[in-house]
This record gives structure tokens, C-alpha cells and sequence, in this order.
């Protein structure tokens, strides 16, 4: 099934869709009040046996697979054949065996000959950079001389550029979620920090601090590269970024020239109004927009319904008014077809949504075996 997962698919099919759950079990003493020693033994040694994987990539050929391991957010990154996870190399911008660099975010190159992540070898626990390894054996190459928090690292779609969010001397990560550190000075003017889209090319001779293509003026929060590798899509506000998600537009920008708004929910009538935007997606035609709309408590806690809209602006339509479900990401299977990883009745599933079918869903089908139960807390 993997072979048929489309390039774009790479980074987030697992990770989004189906993300591992963690299980507290409690050893029960049996109705007569007798400990049960061997069960209570074997829980605890099972404990030490679990792995925490943070996150999964397929590569876009499906033939391998990449992942980090050890922590939620960061910690060592592997790959392997996806037909023998055992044959796992571990992936590092460390040169020396007896260092740990805290090491996320992977990305696989559009042809699957690499992949790009963050690490903070180059300056450990000070700062991350962007690297790239060729997984020939050749150690990982710096990209950036970065000085700030960056993170969503995204090949452009002809693989010469890597496209990232960067907040340049920042001082915490960003988001509306993220403690912000105490005003000081002119109050909404002094010390703000502007998330924005940061492109580093691959093939640089020395590490490079990279250029921020995204005004000043905008926080970006999501971004998504056009077709032609030579424009963006993205959800963004004007600053302060960690109170403007919830108003925040959709944008589109060619790297060369000024964004265009073209899509702002405060100004339309009918059900998107007033409501929070996500998860933008350009088609492989370039022709239109792919995005989550509808009422999100929090940057991050996606859903609503999937919404299209032609890339040079216009109404926007709803795809999924009539379905009882609730979308969290979505990724362009062809111009004419969407995967959609969706919530339902506690669960996760994952479907294909023909984008010219009926509004009530029969341009929907359900991969077979593709359901898993979501963790209830």
C-alpha cells in the first residue's frame, strides 16, 4: 500500500493520522487479597521494553521509512527498508559516536534520495540547524547558520530548496500555545517576535544564514509550497503572533514579490465566517487551495470541515458540510482527490474524498484496515 502513497504524503501519513497512544496499566490484586507478584514483575519489566517514536516519514517512492525515537520531540532518527524495520541505520549530524545531538523534524527529498532535519550538533543545546544526509554513509551536511527557533521543515516540490518556519532571535518557540516571555518597552511594538518562511537552498558550499521570504509584517503559522517551486501558501497574521491565530487569512506569495490575501474569514458570509483556518494545501495543478475551516480552540487542535478555493481567491466551497466527522489534516492525492485524516466517534480514519462529489460524502472511501482507535483521556 505504501508504493501508492503520493510524494507529498511523505512527512506526516503516520504521524498525523495514527499517532501512538500510551497505555497506564494498573496490576489488580486478585479478589482474595493475595498479591499477584509474577503479573506486577512482568509489567514493570515490560515497561523498560516500550520505545517512544515522535515521529514517522514514508519516503515518497514507499520504500523506506523514517523516524525519530526517544523522545516526543526530539532524539535519534532512523531508516530502514520499510519491507525490515530491523535493518534500521541511525541518521546523525553527530561525527563522533560518543555524542547525543537532540535531532527532529525529518523530511524526505521529493525523489527519496534524502533527508533533511533539524540538529543542534553544530552548537548542542544552544541551537538547531537544517541538515541533509544522502543516507549513503557520507556524514550529514549543515545548511544554516540559523539564530533563532525553527521548525516544519518542507522540500520544495523540484527538491533544490528547503522551505521552514523561523523566528530570528527568538527567545522561545512560537505559538499562541507557547509561554511568552514578559513585555517590556512600547507594549505591541517592542520585542516582538515574527514567525516567518525561511528557504535554504541544498546545494550551498558552506552553511548560510537563509532567506526569509515572508514579510516582517506576518506571523506565518502553516505554509505549503506551490507545484512550481517558485510561490507559497500560507495561514498568517499580522504580529503578535500568539494572539492572532484565531483571525488569522490565507495567503499566497510568490518567493520573488509581495503576499496576496486571499482569503479572509472575518469578511465572508455563510458558515466560515468569523472562523479559524488550517492546514493550507496547493493542488498539483496549482490551480486551487486545499484547507481545514471551522471553530479550532487552539492552533493545532484542527477541525471543521475541508474547504477548496481557486488559488487566485474567490468563495470558497465546503466539501464535507454534510459529514458528522471532523477533519485534522489533509493532503492532495491528485488534482482531482484528497486524503483526509478525520475523527469520528473517537476514532481516527483515514478516507479519500473525491473533491467533485456530492457534498453529502458519497465521494468518499475508506481504506480497508486504515481505522484505529484514538486515545480517550
Amino acid at each position: 500500500m505504501f508504493s501508492k502513497i503520493p510524494s507529498r504524503w511523505g512527512r506526516f501519513f503516520i504521524y498525523a493520522c495514527f499517532s501512538t497512544s500510551t497505555a497506564i496499566v494498573f496490576a489488580q490484586a486478585p479478589s482474595d487479597g493475595v498479591a499477584d507478584h509474577p503479573r506486577i514483575d512482568d509489567v514493570l519489566r515490560s515497561l523498560n521494553r516500550g520505545r517512544t517514536v515522535g515521529q514517522v516519514a514514508v519516503s515518497p517512492d514507499g520504500k523506506r521509512l523514517a523516524w525519530v525515537q526517544g523522545h516526543r520531540d526530539d532524539g535519534d532518527i532512523f531508516v530502514a527498508p520499510i519491507e525490515d524495520l530491523a535493518k534500521a541505520d541511525r541518521i546523525s549530524a553527530d561525527v563522533k559516536a560518543t555524542e547525543h545531538c537532540h535531532e527532529n523534524d525529518v523530511v524526505w527529498k521529493p525523489d527519496s534520495t534524502a533527508i533533511a532535519f533539524f540538529s543542534d550538533c553544530s552548537k548542542p543545546g544552544e541551537q538547531s540547524d537544517l541538515y541533509i544526509s544522502t543516507l549513503d554513509g557520507t556524514p550529514a551536511r549543515r545548511l544554516t547558520e540559523l539564530r533563532g527557533y525553527a521548525s516544519q521543515p518542507a522540500f520544495s516540490p523540484d527538491g533544490r530548496k528547503v522551505g521552514f518556519l523561523y523566528v530570528e532571535g527568538a527567545t522561545r518557540p512560537a505559538g499562541a500555545l507557547a509561554a511568552m516571555k514578559p513585555p517590556s518597552g512600547i507594549i505591541g511594538e517592542d520585542g516582538i517576535e515574527v514567525q516567518r518562511v525561511a528557504v535554504a537552498a541544498i546545494d550551498g558550499a558552506s552553511p548560510e544564514a537563509p532567506d526569509q521570504v515572508t514579510p516582517a509584517n506576518l506571523h506565518v503559522y502553516e505554509f505549503d509550497w506551490a507545484p512550481g517551486s517558485k510561490a507559497l501558501a500560507y495561514i498568517a497574521a499580522a504580529p503578535p503572533g500568539e494572539n492572532n491565530w484565531w483571525v488569522a487569512k490565507l495567503y499566497t506569495q510568490a518567493l520573488d514579490a509581495p503576499p496576496k490575501a486571499i482569503l479572509a474569514p472575518a469578511d465572508l458570509a455563510g458558515p466560515l465566517h468569523g472562523m479559524q483556518i488550517a492546514v493550507p494545501r496547493w493542488s498539483p495543478s496549482g490551480k486551487t487551495i486545499a484547507f481545514i475551516g471551522g471553530l479550532m480552540s487552539d492552533q493545532g487542535s484542527t477541525g471543521g470541515d475541508v474547504w477548496i478555493v481557486n488559488a487566485s481567491g474567490g468563495v470558497p466551497r465546503d466539501l464535507t458540510a454534510a459529514r458528522s466527522t471532523s477533519p485534522a489534516w489533509i493532503e492532495w492525492a491528485d488534482d482531482g482527490h484528497l486524503f483526509v485524516c478525520e475523527n469520528s466517534s473517537g476514532t481516527s480514519q483515514l478516507l479519500r474524498l473525491n473533491v467533485q462529489g456530492d457534498r453529502a460524502g458519497n465521494g468518499v472511501v475508506t481504506f480497508p484496515g486504515l481505522q484505529h482507535p484514538r486515545h480517550r483521556g
